[in-house]
């Protein structure tokens, strides 16, 4: 079927194509062309926020260091755990 291999379609456009498919079905039917697309649709995404975030006035802080306040429950903690 890939002669050449499956073109690259990075992982931000795979999970996207992925999130799009119905898995309650046992087979799922890869459609490199739709990675694609939603490969393209994800770096839109990262260069609209890439804009943004260089336009800020200097005076808007981003943080990348932060305190945890105590009250964050076991979501919370989990999906810290996985962005760092």
């Amino acid at each position: 079927s890939f002669p050449n291999g499956i073109a690259c379609c990075g992982a931000d456009g795979l999970r996207l194509t992925l999130c799009s498919y119905n898995l309650q079905n046992v087979n799922i039917r890869f459609d490199v062309g739709h990675a694609e697309s939603k490969m393209r649709f994800s770096n839109k995404v990262w260069q609209s926020f890439k804009f943004i975030f260089s336009k800020l006035q200097p005076s808007i802080n981003i943080l990348d260091r932060f305190e945890l306040s105590g009250t964050e429950d076991n979501t919370d903690m989990w999906i810290l755990s996985r962005s760092s």
